[in-house]
């Protein structure tokens, strides 16, 4: 593991927002569209249902570097995941029958070492996705969430 630190999206500057994804399920089914190949999904954990654990921990992948975490205390856990067809649909399938905050409170999309997507308060608060990403995905993804993005940038 890296001993640089990743940033978040508050470091990001600039990029998309899609405020009003809430639905957990609907994100897992259709993140492949606006993740690139070989992308990993950070989920920071604060209370993560027993069984999503258990698959997280199944399928996880080796830390690539150290993320800040969203929250400071209580210390939260960081499961580094491939972003794969396979996991994904885990995911969603777990996601089906289980309340958003037992499945992350903060979930990351890290690609060829960057943070591409910060979504603190997962579910909850607006998903940012950098501006790195093609114009293609970031409107394939919109249309199939139902919400078209909006620029973003730091203040």
């Amino acid at each position: 593991m890296s001993s640089v630190n990743l940033p978040t999206a508050r470091e990001i500057k600039s990029g998309w927002e899609f405020r009003g994804l809430r639905d957990s399920t609907l994100f897992f089914r259709t993140a492949h569209l606006v993740l690139p190949p070989d992308s990993f999904l950070v989920l920071e954990e604060e209370s993560m249902a027993k069984d999503v654990r258990e698959f997280v921990e199944a399928n996880a992948a080796a830390a690539l570097a150290r993320l800040s975490p969203g929250t400071l205390w209580p210390r939260s856990r960081m499961h580094w995941i491939a972003a794969g067809p396979r996991t994904l649909a885990g995911l969603a399938g777990l996601s089906s029958h289980h309340a958003e905050p037992e499945i992350c409170s903060h979930l990351y999309g890290v690609h060829d070492g960057r943070i591409i997507l910060d979504w603190h308060d997962a579910f909850d608060g607006p998903l940012v996705v950098s501006s790195a990403l093609s114009p293609e995905a970031l409107a394939d993804f919109g249309c199939a969430v139902g919400i078209q993005p909006k620029p973003w940038q730091l203040s």
